[in-house]
C-alpha cells in the first residue's frame, strides 16, 4: 500500500502517491479537476508508461483502495484532452506549484494538517519547559516541522526580525490598493518564492499569518478563508514569478 498526500485544487481534493521516488497522481482525481466525465475511458487511452493500474493507497475515507495513478506525462496528456477552461489553471497549479514544492520539501507547502501541527507544537512546548531550548529544537527537528532561521547564538529568530523580513517583502512585491485583497494562501506562496530568492527565513503558514498581522496589514475571514485587505501583488512581480 502507498501512503497518499492530498492537495486541494480549487476545493477539489487531488491525491498523490510516491512510486519509485517520483510523484504520481490518482487519475480519477485529475479527471475530476479537468471536467472529464468518463475517467475510465480517458485513463485507458494513456500509454502504458503514463499510467499504473492497481495502485494501492492507504486512504481510509475512499472506497477506491486500488486506483489508477498517472505520472507527469500522463497528467499532461489528460490536460491536453480537456476542453474545459479550468484545464489551464490546473496545468499551472500542478507544474508551477505542486511538483516544484514536492521536489523541494517533500510535500506541497500549503497542504497543512493543522490538528497534527498543533499537537506537534504542544510537544515542542513541553520539551522546552521540561528540558530547555536545545531539547525543544531537537524535538522540532525530530517531528519534521519546517526549519526555522537561527541567529548567531543558535537561538530562534525573534518575531521583530520576522516582521522586518515581511515588511521588506510587502514593499518589494505588493502595492497599496484600497479595493484589493489577497488570499493568505497566495500571499504565503509568493513570500516563499521571495524568501528563496532573497535568502530570507521560511516559516510555517501559521507563523506567517501571525507575523503578517504584526505588520499592520488588515485582514478578514470569509467563508473559512483569510484575506489580506488593501494590497495587491505588483504586476511586474507577477510577471517575474510567472503568476500571471
Amino acid at each position: 500500500m502507498n501512503a497518499i498526500a492530498t492537495f486541494d485544487f480549487e476545493d477539489v481534493p487531488v491525491r498523490t502517491v510516491e512510486i519509485d521516488g517520483e510523484p504520481w497522481f490518482i487519475g480519477k482525481d485529475v479527471c475530476r479537476c479537468l471536467g472529464i466525465a468518463n475517467h475510465n475511458d480517458a485513463l485507458a487511452r494513456l500509454a502504458d508508461d503514463e499510467r499504473r493500474n492497481g495502485v494501492g493507497t492507504t486512504d481510509p475515507v475512499r472506497d477506491d483502495k486500488l486506483a489508477v495513478a498517472v505520472n507527469e506525462p500522463g497528467v499532461y496528456r489528460l490536460i491536453f484532452s480537456s476542453t474545459k477552461p479550468e484545464a489551464e489553471r490546473f496545468r499551472r497549479w500542478v507544474f508551477h506549484e505542486v511538483l516544484p514544492s514536492i521536489r523541494r520539501t517533500g510535500r506541497y507547502a500549503t497542504d497543512w494538517d493543522w490538528e497534527e501541527i498543533s499537537e506537534k507544537l504542544k510537544l515542542v512546548k513541553e520539551a522546552r519547559l521540561a528540558h530547555g531550548r536545545k531539547a525543544a529544537r531537537e524535538m522540532w527537528a525530530r517531528l519534521g516541522l519546517p526549519a526555522v532561521e537561527e541567529d548567531g547564538d543558535g537561538g530562534q529568530r525573534q518575531a521583530p526580525d520576522l516582521v522586518g523580513y515581511l515588511n521588506d517583502f510587502l514593499e518589494e512585491c505588493t502595492e497599496e490598493d484600497s479595493a484589493a485583497q489577497i488570499s493568505a494562501g497566495e500571499l504565503y506562496r509568493l513570500y516563499s518564492r521571495w524568501a528563496t530568492q532573497n535568502k530570507a527565513p521560511h516559516f510555517t503558514m501559521v507563523m506567517f499569518g501571525r507575523q503578517m498581522s504584526a505588520t499592520g496589514i488588515r485582514r478578514r475571514k470569509t467563508g473559512g478563508h483569510i484575506l489580506f485587505i488593501g494590497r495587491r501583488v505588483r504586476f511586474d512581480v507577477r510577471k517575474e514569478l510567472d503568476l500571471t
